[in-house]
Parts: C-alpha cells; structure tokens; sequence
C-alpha cells in the first residue's frame, strides 16, 4: 500500500520485484518526494516492470493532480466503475426483459437482496455478475417439475405479454 510505501525506499522495492508487477494500492497517499524517488527508480529501471496504481477515481484525481510527470509515465488509465444496487437491479431488470422473463414483486425484492449481500460482503459487483444472478433465476424456473407443469396449467407462468415471471423462489440460493 501507499502508506507502506511512505516508509521505505522506493528503489529497494523496484530491485525486489525486477522483472515482475509492482501493485500499489491506494496510492493516491503517496508522498510527493516518495513519488520523485519512485519515478527516478522507473526512469533508471530496465528491467521491464509494470508498475500498477490503485485507488478511487478521486485518489488517482488527487495523485496525478499533484504530480504530473507521473502521469506522463502511465500509457494507460482504466476507471472501472463502481455499481449501486438500484443500477445493478435496473440492468438485471433490463436484461432479463431482453431475455423475454418478467419479474414479479417478491421476485425484485430477492433480487434486492441477493444484490445487496453480494454488495455487503464487500465485493465490487459488475453488470455480467447481475445478468449471472438472472440467468440462475431463468434456470431455476426452467426447471420441469410438478410445480411448473401446476403453473402452466393454472396459467400462473406467464404475464399478460406472454412472458415467464421470474418469482422470489426463482432468485434464492
């Protein structure tokens, strides 16, 4: 981390890991001169590193800002967002009706829920991990059963736009 790096020379850490991959993580809390050394380590360094930075698109805003020729010295920068549940249910929402299945109300709140559990356990989730999380509905409710031959016949499977409904037993684990 950053805060590690603050404590140690840069140029002992670019010697232990030559030829490999240098994570620095939240790294906009570097320190303006452990930024210098670092960057007077990559400059001299030979040994083909790949230097990778991590942190919030305001941590790298703050790092770059105060340092410019660091910036200089990256070819590349990827902002990966970071997804609400309101966005992550909309989309599985969405991509669920591309898929031609509805969602009932108990069937949205169990998506809530599995959404907001994956969220809680500190897991940045993206929007294929909400599309996985219909698909296993839409292999649940695919499944041939008594339950399914019952609903078919009490015509309890499909909405009045002919699609399935995804319930809430469809969403549980």
């Amino acid at each position: 981390s950053a805060v590690n790096l603050n404590k140690k020379e840069p140029s002992e850490i670019i010697g232990k890991v030559e030829g490999g991959i240098l994570i620095i993580e939240r790294a906009g809390r570097m320190r303006k001169n452990i930024v210098e050394k670092l960057l007077e380590g990559l400059v001299s360094d030979v040994s083909n590193l790949l230097v990778i930075l991590t942190d919030t698109k305001q941590g790298m805003n703050r790092l770059f800002d105060k340092n410019e020729l660091l910036y200089a010295c990256f070819g590349l920068r990827v902002d990966i967002k970071d997804y609400t549940s309101d966005e992550l249910i909309d989309h599985a929402v969405k991509y669920a009706f591309e898929q031609e299945y509805s969602i009932d109300e108990m069937g949205l709140l169990a998506l809530r829920t599995r959404i907001e559990e994956l969220i809680s356990n500190d897991e940045a989730l993206t929007l294929e991990d909400a599309e996985e999380i219909v698909d296993e509905a839409i292999d649940h409710v695919n499944r041939k059963n008594l339950k399914h031959f019952m609903d078919i016949l009490l015509h309890k499977r499909y909405d009045e736009e002919d699609m399935i409904i995804l319930r809430e037993e469809d969403f549980l684990e």
